[in-house]
């Protein structure tokens, strides 16, 4: 059984890259069961490529992944990965019902179909998702935000205990945002640990509880009032983004643009990383 106060998911000195380049170093954080965590960084940070190396997508070059205590290719069936849309080939003909039964494989195993019971979780996953009326449409016909909605729906139906969501949040509408944000919010209450990357620093603060600072190396991770500061926002971006401080408020303006720029409180902040 496993240990309730134990790190569901934990990294130890990761480093992994491409072509003999790092992308990650030196990467090590204990995450607690049932937390939700937003991974902030700007391109090139090592976000998507922490995922990828999360759930064996590719290898890590150094160091370790540690799930539920155990190696982590060996509780794999306990990760729900949503990638970025842009990955994907939408073109390929399937049904959104389709996609979201491929959810049940890890369960299932690659040799048995999916049965009632299966189809009964799936369609039960896009209702939640407000998509249950599309379930037979060609995924080709969606449009980026019922795109992402479905990924998440086959996410749900691995019934997962970790989340991994690659910029979900990413050229999808408001409504589609809000309901992404209020299913991700039910999962506390089910002990569902998420792992959220954006580069929506106003968005990942003020609806998530911890933060990962992430520019290749490990900056900073916590609670935003802990984690964030002039030190580490300037390690985390650099010139990309800029910091003001006027007493106990604080405020952000990013690309060396000069809109108005936005206030926060001191520990609230404002503004994102370059894209």
């Amino acid at each position: 059984m496993n240990d309730p106060a134990s790190p569901i998911l934990e990294t130890v000195d990761l480093v992994a890259g491409y072509a003999g380049r790092p992308a990650l170093e030196g990467i090590s954080v204990a995450i607690a069961r049932g937390a939700q965590v937003a991974i902030v960084g700007p391109n090139g940070a090592g976000k998507s490529t922490l995922f990828k190396v999360l759930v064996g997508l590719i290898p890590a070059s150094a160091g370790r992944v540690m799930i539920n205590g155990e190696p982590a290719r060996q509780q794999l069936r306990r990760v729900a990965y949503v990638p970025q849309r842009e990955e994907v080939d939408w073109r390929f003909p399937v049904t959104v019902l389709d996609v979201v039964l491929m959810g049940r494989y890890g369960r299932l195993g690659w040799i048995r179909r999916p049965g009632q019971h299966d189809r009964d979780i799936a369609r039960h996953c896009l209702d939640q998702l407000g998509m249950d009326a599309l379930a037979n449409r060609p995924i080709g016909q969606l449009s980026g935000g019922q795109q992402q909605r479905i990924f998440l729906a086959r996410a749900l139906t691995q019934e997962p205990d970790i989340l991994l969501l690659d910029e979900p949040f990413a050229g999808v509408d408001a409504p589609t945002q809000e309901t992404v944000l209020a299913l991700l919010a039910s999962f506390k209450s089910r002990g569902i640990t998420m792992l959220v990357s954006t580069h929506d620093l106003p968005l990942a603060t003020s609806r998530f509880e911890l933060l990962m600072l992430l520019n290749r190396r490990l900056v900073a991770f916590g609670p935003p009032s802990t984690a964030l500061n002039p030190d580490t926002l300037s390690a985390t971006f650099g010139s990309q983004l800029l910091l003001y401080q006027d007493g106990e408020r604080y405020f952000t303006v990013t690309d060396h643009c000069c809109p108005p720029p936005v206030q926060a409180d001191a520990g609230r902040w404002g503004g994102e990383g370059s894209r």
